[in-house]
């Protein structure tokens, strides 16, 4: 898990931005190749979440690569902690 700041802030992106896709508990959905992220390690899903955002990651979904294009540092660390401490079981 990340460093625990702002968890509420966290839990609003996730809700507004992931959730519609990777589950209410980040369980993802294999049918529509949506992966499952609750309970990914913090550093792998901040790096991942930069990754997607610079390009250098190119085989994100064009809406999710539009999304994280307009977190900042403190957004993408914000919400990968809160990701990292869901149970991805819905």
């Amino acid at each position: 898990t990340g460093p625990g700041i702002d968890l509420d802030r966290g839990e609003v992106l996730y809700a507004r931005d992931c959730a519609r896709c990777h589950g209410g508990r980040g369980e993802g959905a294999a049918s529509t190749f949506y992966p499952r992220i609750g309970g990914q390690h913090y550093s792998y899903t901040v790096r991942q979440l930069l990754d997607i955002a610079s390009g250098r990651r190119g085989n994100a979904h064009p809406d999710m690569t539009r999304i994280i294009e307009t977190y900042s540092a403190r957004d993408v660390s914000i919400v990968a902690d809160y990701v990292s401490r869901l149970g991805g079981t819905p």
